[in-house]
Parts: structure tokens; C-alpha cells; sequence
């Protein structure tokens, strides 16, 4: 004989289905919002991190508050997919070094990078974000904003942080990965992901429309010419 569920038993299956853990991949647990990906937590081990820009298909746009609070994450790139970062999302981190803000990134919210007293650098590859608050390097951080010349809405001071144009050097070396020309160029000292070379890619040469490769790509036997050190291979 078919029954049809009691409200009690409704109530279950809902409160059940709510409290669904964020699901895990990797370093992450994330949670699926209208059809994109927010990072609710780290849980690696520290070092160099790189956010995925997608996640079992699906974009990953928004990093939540706290999802790196307190971990030993030394330097952080963070895809173009990303459009949101999240109230303390970094804060505590006192490993962290240097981060670099994909293009797309738009708020970001209070004390996101609170007490990172190593904090050197903050790479933007967009526009200033235009929702954020004045309080986001609070606790003794002693860092520097660099943004690209190409982009807009920067004065000399960025949320109580001094901004300065990211004016990258000639290129020093120049490959190819998949038929593709990769360029090499050096930045800043306190350079991103704690190396001294930025990467772009293009498919023309000649139009000179090159991209910056924000996910990590793992290189075969790579060889760069005229870089500082001969013989620089990986």
C-alpha cells in the first residue's frame, strides 16, 4: 500500500538535503551556488597555491569568508574565473608572501588579508575591484598593490596600501608549448608565487596579443633562452 509522506518526514528529507557537506576536491572543499563554484576551505598543506578555475566543469567564481584563515599558504594565485573574495578569506595567513588577483575580481571583502605581517606584494591583473572596504590589510601589514598601466580605476593608494604601476621588464626568454609561443618576463622583487618570472602566452607573434597564463601548466623538458643563469631547464 502506498503512503505519502508525513510533514515530519518532509522536514527530515529538507533539513537532511540542507545540510549536505561541501562536496572535496584536492585542496578544497567548495559548494555549488546557480550553477558555479565557491571555495569554502583550504585544506592543503601551505607552499605555493593555485585556485582552479574550474571545478567538475563548472566556473569557480567566489572564494568564501574565511576559506584560508590561518593556514600556511605562502603564496596564492587566483584565477579570472573569480569575481568575489570573502570577508578574512586569507587573514592570519603569516606565510603568505605575495598573491595575485585574476582580472575579474570585483569585491573584496573586510579584513581579507588581515595580520599577513609577510605580506610583501598584491598583483592585480584587472581593474581596481570596485566594492571594498577601507580596512583590508589591517594588523601591522607592510605591503604594495601593483596593477597593470592598461587598467583603470587606481589612484596612489589602494584600501590603506600603497599602489604603484606593475611595469614588467623585456622579455628574457621565449618558448613553445602545444604550438603555442610562451613569453618569460621578470617582475617586481617581491615577485608573485615566489619566482622571478611572470608567464604570457599568445598564438601570433606578430599581432603581439599575448595573455597572462594564471592556472599552473606543467612544462616537459622546457628551455629558455637568454634567461638569467645559463642553462635554466625544467
Amino acid at each position: 500500500m502506498k503512503t505519502n509522506p508525513t510533514l515530519l518526514q518532509t522536514i527530515l528529507l529538507v533539513t537532511l538535503l540542507w545540510m549536505r557537506p561541501a562536496a572535496v576536491e584536492a585542496q578544497f572543499t567548495y559548494a555549488t551556488n546557480n550553477g558555479t563554484i565557491t571555495i569554502m576551505q583550504y585544506t592543503g598543506s601551505g607552499g605555493a597555491v593555485t585556485v582552479p578555475n574550474m571545478t567538475n566543469g563548472l566556473l569557480v567564481t567566489s572564494i568564501t569568508n574565511n576559506a584560508f584563515m590561518d593556514t600556511g599558504v605562502a603564496s596564492v594565485t587566483i584565477p579570472n574565473s573569480v569575481t568575489n573574495i570573502g570577508a578574512e578569506a586569507f587573514s592570519d595567513c603569516g606565510s603568505l608572501t605575495n598573491a595575485l588577483i585574476g582580472s575579474s575580481v570585483q569585491s573584496i571583502g573586510r579584513n581579507a588579508f588581515m595580520d599577513c605581517i609577510h605580506l610583501k606584494g598584491v598583483y592585480f591583473l584587472g581593474n581596481a575591484p570596485g566594492s571594498i572596504v577601507s580596512q583590508l590589510f589591517g594588523g601591522g601589514v607592510n605591503a604594495t598593490a601593483y596593477y597593470l598601466p592598461s587598467t583603470a580605476g587606481w589612484g596612489s593608494m589602494f584600501a590603506g596600501i600603497p599602489a604603484v604601476p606593475w611595469n614588467p621588464l623585456p622579455a628574457v626568454g621565449i618558448t613553445t608549448y602545444n604550438s603555442q609561443p610562451v613569453l618569460f618576463f621578470p617582475v617586481p622583487a617581491s615577485a608573485i608565487i615566489g619566482t622571478n618570472y611572470a608567464l604570457q602566452m599568445s598564438t601570433n607573434l606578430i599581432a603581439g596579443n599575448w595573455t597572462t597564463v594564471t592556472n599552473s601548466i606543467s612544462f616537459i623538458c622546457l628551455q629558455i633562452t637568454n634567461a638569467p643563469g645559463s642553462g635554466l631547464s625544467r
